[in-house]
């Protein structure tokens, strides 16, 4: 009998902490936002909207709206009105009307249709849900859904071992949790299903990962067996060591799974992390390229592998730790995980760079780069052209090493080292760039520092080539 109820029960309270329960403005229906990178879904609703108040409008205007029709596009209207996460129902409802009430009749269609303008303006709308879909970063950029977002990794550990109990999580992740875990294990809520759940509820889900006192009384209250900690969130995990009982056993690229060890005593033995700090393990000062990190690292990382082969941040480290270890042929596949899960990141197209770069393998490290300077962040940039100047030197191509080494090296930026500069400098001198070459020579005498002597030597030498030829190299003692 509660089922029947909960359909009707007050969202007013949910739609505060719900999204696609806010109620719609007037503000929100008429906002729309198009780049050229990206089409806004709000921009995709809107439209629906506005299209088919339209023919609402044509068919009142011809008086030819039927009754059938009116009532399906009021009962439209008041889900509409429930919130955003109605707007396919909204549609739906409405199909009569616009397949009866376009604004166009037959013949006025065919009319348009020998005008430019309304074949340009039919093509752009019908290619707008083409483009939302490609460039839309979100659950929609995965079929049937995109695990990037979900702990797929950790599922699939807590499925291996079978060992059932009170899993606490996130309430946005609650039904991928239900999907993949119940009913072996019981998963705190599902946001997805609010209906079966209270304000209280979610009250407890969402303040227990941020408030020290409700963590206290969630634990004491509902012992969990098992806490999935979003790696976003590294303070929850540092209030938990309050709780020694709670040990760190997996991770994906999502969260860390925390198990109590006095409910599975045997698991937190066999599977604690002692080496590998999930929540920095992507940092500069936990993975390198020259470093090989200890055994009990790898062996935690190639732990995690073996269950789920598939994770973005794993393969990172398996890549940087070959890469370091001068194990280059086994980086590459690992390396193309990463370009695979991460598209539109360059650190995929780094790795398997670097790898290449290192086997000598020069023009496909050029070609691999260039993928990475696409994709990459400006303050990224820098470095990989700096790469790619590499690989066409010893290519022995130094005009393209000369172009590709002045893109990732601003002689007059304050961050740019004299290293840097006199490259630059060098590679301006072979491609007979001889003025560009002095001044590049002389801002790396002036950065460089008294106790580098050997550089002050070679630099020194350089300039005073530019002296022999009669040309002045002021500033140099």
């Amino acid at each position: 009998m509660r089922l029947i109820g909960l359909p009707f029960q007050p969202i007013q309270y949910a739609s505060t902490y719900i999204g696609e329960l806010r109620t719609l403005t007037l503000t929100d229906i008429f906002s729309f936002n198009v780049s050229p990178h990206i089409i806004n879904h709000l921009t995709v609703n809107n439209l629906a909207i506005l299209t088919v108040l339209l023919c609402v409008v044509t068919g009142i205007t011809r008086r030819e709206l039927r009754v059938s029709h009116l009532l399906l596009f009021g009962g439209a209207v008041i889900l509409l009105t429930k919130g955003s996460r109605f707007i396919t129902e909204f549609v739906l409802l409405s199909l009569p009307i616009l397949v009866n009430h376009m604004p166009l009749s037959p013949g006025e269609a065919s009319k348009a249709l020998k005008r430019p303008v309304y074949v340009i303006l039919i093509v752009v709308m019908m290619s707008m849900p083409f483009v939302f879909l490609k460039t839309f970063k979100g659950i929609l950029t995965g079929y049937p859904y995109n695990p990037t977002y979900n702990p797929r990794g950790i599922t699939r550990f807590l499925n291996t071992i079978d060992a059932g109990g009170r899993v606490m999580s996130e309430a946005t992740v609650g039904g991928y949790l239900l999907w993949q875990l119940y009913p072996r294990y019981r998963i705190y809520m599902d946001l997805d299903m609010t209906s079966y759940f209270s304000d209280e509820d979610f009250y407890w889900a969402d303040n227990v990962f941020f408030n020290p006192e409700v963590l206290r009384k969630f634990i004491s209250a509902y012992r969990p067996s098992f806490f999935i900690v979003p790696l976003h969130n590294k303070l929850f995990a540092q209030r938990l060591r309050a709780w020694p009982s709670y040990k760190a056993v997996f991770f994906d690229d999502v969260a860390v799974l925390y198990v109590n060890s006095d409910d599975h005593p045997a698991i937190a033995q066999q599977y604690e992390l002692r080496a590998v700090d999930p929540f920095n393990l992507l940092s500069a000062g936990t993975l390198s390229l020259t470093a090989v990190p200890s055994e009990a690292f790898i062996r935690e990382i190639q732990r995690v592998y073996h269950v789920e082969p598939s994770l973005a941040s794993v393969n990172t480290a398996l890549a940087s730790i070959y890469i370091a270890g001068n194990e280059h042929a086994k980086a590459l596949p690992h390396a193309e995980v990463v370009i695979g899960a991460l598209p539109t990141l360059s650190i995929g197209y780094r790795l398997k760079g670097e790898a290449l770069m290192a086997m000598q393998r020069y023009t496909e490290a050029i070609d691999t780069f260039k993928r990475a300077v696409k994709v990459a962040e400006d303050t990224e940039k820098s470095s990989v052209y700096k790469k790619i100047s590499t690989c066409y030197s010893r290519l022995n191509n130094y005009k393209e090493a000369y172009n590709a080494l002045k893109q990732g090296v601003n002689a007059f930026s304050v961050e740019t080292s004299y290293v840097d500069l006199y490259n630059l400098a060098l590679l301006s001198l072979i491609n007979q760039k001889n003025s560009e070459a002095l001044m590049f020579f002389k801002f790396a005498y002036i950065k460089v520092p008294p106790h580098e002597t050997a550089w002050q030597e070679k630099i020194k030498a350089q300039l005073s080539k530019f002296v022999a030829e009669g040309v002045r190299a002021e500033g140099v003692r």
